[in-house]
């Protein structure tokens, strides 16, 4: 992979909503590795809500953001509630674990999961 084409999927990442979705736990994760789980944790949440009012300002989809704010909160709260900085990723875990089920329960019964979300997005 070139320079260039490596700038242009930065450029993807950063102006888009893969952006909104990677800032907090960076935040999360650098904040809590230099400093403390609590300030860690007040730093991705503010991080989280800075971008949700970003993007209502700038009049840009926000929804993505405020949906990434109220997950930065779940998952802050796991970790807080737990005294350890890695239950901040159990919300994620859950999730993942549960849709590998869904999909493998799709796939058992010859209904693809990717099928019907695809049917459901396209009407």
């Amino acid at each position: 992979m070139t320079i260039k084409e490596l700038a242009e999927e930065l450029k993807l990442v950063l102006k888009g909503n893969t952006f909104d979705a990677i800032l907090s736990p960076m935040i999360y994760l650098i904040g809590n590795s230099l400093f403390s789980l609590e300030l860690a944790a007040g730093l991705s949440i503010c991080a989280a809500f800075l971008l949700a009012i970003f993007r209502r300002i700038k009049k840009q989809s926000w929804y993505y953001a405020l949906g990434g704010l109220l997950g930065i909160i779940v998952a802050v709260s796991f970790a807080l509630l737990a005294g350890s900085a890695s239950n901040y990723y159990v919300p994620k875990l859950i999730t993942s674990t549960g849709l590998a089920i869904l999909t493998t329960v799709s796939l058992v019964f010859k209904r693809p999961l990717a099928a019907w979300l695809s049917h459901i997005s396209r009407g």
